[in-house]
């Protein structure tokens, strides 16, 4: 699936506007930057790094941490809400953040 970034609680490693690509998976680690629903309204989709796993659950964070809105705030994260593992940004492939493929 395509996923557009916004806000600037990814920064530096993702900025507003860039898109990436997530595949469908649940199976994640430490370190890996996971789209998923939010907790508190199941309509919106957030990009965190997971920091923590246990059994069934992520504990997810923002890189800019004075603008992320994560699990500091609302938690664990049921593993069932993750969408999927982010694989590259595709646009712009260059210039921006530090991240362009996995």
């Amino acid at each position: 699936m395509r996923f557009e970034v916004f806000g600037e609680s990814m920064l530096p490693t993702f900025v507003a506007n860039d898109y990436l690509l997530v595949f469908k998976s649940r199976s994640v680690k430490c370190g890996d930057y996971v789209v998923f629903c939010d907790p508190r309204d199941g309509d919106r989709r957030l990009l965190k790094k997971v920091n923590r796993v246990r059994h069934g659950e992520i504990f997810v964070e923002g890189l800019n941490k004075k603008q992320s809105t994560d699990s500091r705030i609302f938690g664990w994260v049921n593993k069932d809400l993750i969408v999927g593992k982010v694989f590259m940004r595709y646009y712009p492939l260059f210039g921006r953040g530090k991240f362009w493929f996995w």
